[in-house]
């Protein structure tokens, strides 16, 4: 019995041992990447514009690709470029980083620069910073390091940023700063008395245009359009006038907002236009 005992504790050994040789590895599976999913055509108006995927890093856009969810694009100075969805389109103004979210709640984010958004339905979520913004119609949202600047020209945006949130109709804002409470907000004036105005000034190719307005001193954003509304130029500026190289030849539009210090951006201007004529 005693050389019994002294065995058992070494047989259990033994059949514990053959045991765990016996036991598969339990194999854990990784994670499926997130599939990436086409959801938008970038127009690449002007200048150079860049994309980049998650981990990747930036290269310059083939303008046959369509943009894809858990990508990227910004564009460089004096770049323009226009992002088209089914429902909205975003334009991007030059030195502007633009994000598109992985699939499952489709949202943009705002990383820096200057962007318009119009669309009729509310379905994707703008994320600037610590605001989010979600509507439907015509807004322009700026974002730099101090501050997130919402102005809605036209439809109904709802912001939320700090814990608190405020309902924009068209002609208000929002400017997001540091903890400070939402707020609704009137937008600047309308910019008046443009030069060329509504009837068309004809210059000559290979001239300089000047663009003015008044008020005069107070910084502005001025964009030149053809007239299919395809955006030629978007600058910002200290004030009126302004110097541009014609384009080529054709008839075209501008107009212009003003923003305070802020950032918060006025509604556009009636259009103004002007020809290029050969020499």
């Amino acid at each position: 019995m005693r050389r019994l005992a002294r065995l058992l504790p070494a047989s259990l050994l033994l059949g514990g041992a053959a045991g765990l040789a016996l036991a598969k590895p339990v194999i854990v599976p990784k994670p499926p990447k997130p599939r990436r999913v086409a959801v938008a055509s970038v127009d690449v108006v002007q200048g150079r514009v860049d994309l980049a995927g998650a981990g990747q890093r930036w290269r310059p856009l083939d303008p046959r690709k369509r943009l894809a969810t858990g990508e990227r694009l910004r564009t460089e100075e004096g770049a323009v470029a226009l992002v088209r969805l089914p429902w909205m389109t975003l334009l991007m103004a030059p030195l502007t980083e633009l994000g598109i979210s992985d699939p499952g709640v489709l949202s943009t984010s705002l990383e820096s620069g200057r962007l318009e958004q119009n669309g009729e339905r509310g379905i994707v979520k703008l994320d600037a910073g610590a605001a989010r913004i979600r509507g439907r119609g015509h807004l322009v949202v700026r974002r730099d390091a101090a501050a997130t600047a919402v102005s809605v020209f036209d439809g109904s945006f709802s912001v939320e940023a700090n814990g608190s949130a405020v309902e924009l109709p068209g002609g208000t804002g929002t400017v997001v700063e540091g903890a400070r409470a939402l707020r609704a907000e009137v937008l600047p004036l309308v910019p008046q008395a443009l030069v060329p105005g509504s009837d068309p000034a004809y210059v000559q190719r290979g001239s300089q245009l000047s663009l003015s307005w008044s008020p005069a001193d107070q910084p502005a954003h001025v964009q030149v359009l053809g007239l299919d509304d395809r955006p030629l130029l978007l600058r910002d500026v200290a004030g009126s006038p302004l110097l541009i190289d014609t384009p080529d030849l054709g008839t075209y539009r501008w107009r212009v907002t003003l923003r305070d210090s802020r950032g918060l951006e006025g509604p556009p201007s009636v259009y103004g236009a002007f020809c290029v004529v050969e020499k």
